[in-house]
């Protein structure tokens, strides 16, 4: 699970997977797409250095699974993509 300690994260890896739903309780959810996002995050030590772990420790990772509809991923691509042209431009 995430991390609750509220602190900065840098992203260490992310990996993803794009799947059907082929079984489900619901009728309606059988056969809809979705994305899912394996995020490996890296807890910042602000006390030294936002970015990078501190010297001679061991950064404490984590794993955060993310699943999202085909909507959802757009609608956060498209968010991605505005964050991306701003901090360019």
């Amino acid at each position: 699970m995430g991390d609750p300690s509220g602190a900065p994260h840098r992203l260490v890896d992310l990996q993803w997977s794009f799947g059907v739903t082929a079984s489900n309780q619901h009728l309606s959810q059988v056969g809809s797409s979705y994305v899912q996002l394996r995020l490996t995050l890296e807890a910042c030590d602000q006390k030294s250095d936002p970015v990078h772990s501190a010297a001679g420790r061991t950064p404490k990772t984590f794993t955060q699974l993310v699943e999202l509809t085909l909507p959802q991923f757009y609608s956060m691509l498209a968010d991605l993509q505005l964050a991306n042209a701003e901090l360019q431009g």
